[in-house]
């Protein structure tokens, strides 16, 4: 009875050991889990981070740009003001050339020169003001786009790639969520299998054992019925020889 009993108690401690080795396994299951969403969870403010550096940069190089670009307009500008000054002196020389032959021309009675001469005057400041309000127009256009379209593309192009950083940043984030706790959820289900399998198998054991002990009850009954029936023929022999003699 005591080695049987001592086994029943050996297969409680071992069924206890594995119990807590699989618990064991479980929290390591899980702290390994929790230090990969931590990682990846590091891993995103980091490239966050990065981008945001990124956009950063991104900017002042427009804003940098925008600063050249209006450093150009003026240059520009004041070179269309020195271009204009220069056309104002030779208007003004080329006025003052021709009103001293208009008065050389009236001082000599040569009016029908005096007209021609005046219709020449107009036909080229005409010319002049003309070529002046063009190069002004082309270059307020360029301007204009230099200071609206590239700094708009140059901040579309940008926020673009940041949205698809973002997204592809997001997915990832969630796809490695999901692999952790597909993960886990898969060893979780492996160690209830184990668990639930060395459950049964020493169940098993155990109720082999009980049937075993009962066995051995049953042996030691019949074992004590045959000493009773011997110890009964033996009075029945002693009793016939009691009769007997």
């Amino acid at each position: 009875m005591v080695p049987m009993v001592m086994m029943v108690l050996m297969v409680l401690m071992v069924l206890i050991f594995l119990i807590l080795l699989m618990l064991l396994l479980v929290v390591l299951v899980l702290v390994l889990g929790l230090v990969v969403v931590l990682v990846v969870v590091v891993l995103v403010v980091v490239v966050l981070v990065v981008v945001l550096v990124v956009v950063l940069v991104m900017v002042l190089v427009v804003l940098v740009f925008e600063l050249l670009v209006v450093l150009l307009l003026v240059v520009v500008m004041l070179l269309v003001l020195l271009v204009v000054l220069i056309a104002e002196l030779v208007v003004m020389l080329v006025v003052v050339v021709i009103m001293v032959v208009v008065v050389v021309m009236v001082l000599t009675k040569q009016m029908l020169l005096v007209v021609v001469l005046l219709e020449v005057l107009a036909l080229v400041l005409v010319v002049v003001l003309a070529v002046l309000v063009v190069v002004l127009v082309v270059v307020l256009v360029i301007v204009m786009v230099l200071l609206v379209v590239v700094p708009v593309v140059v901040l579309a192009v940008v926020l673009v790639v940041v949205v698809l950083l973002l997204v592809f940043l997001v997915v990832l984030v969630v796809v490695l969520i999901m692999v952790v706790v597909l993960v886990v959820l898969e060893v979780l289900l492996q160690v209830l299998v184990v668990l639930v399998l060395i459950v049964v198998v020493l169940f098993a054991v155990v109720v082999l054992l009980l049937l075993l002990l009962l066995l051995l009850l049953l042996l030691l009954l019949l074992l004590l019925l045959l000493l009773l029936l011997l110890l009964l023929l033996l009075l029945l022999l002693l009793l016939l020889m009691i009769a007997i003699a």
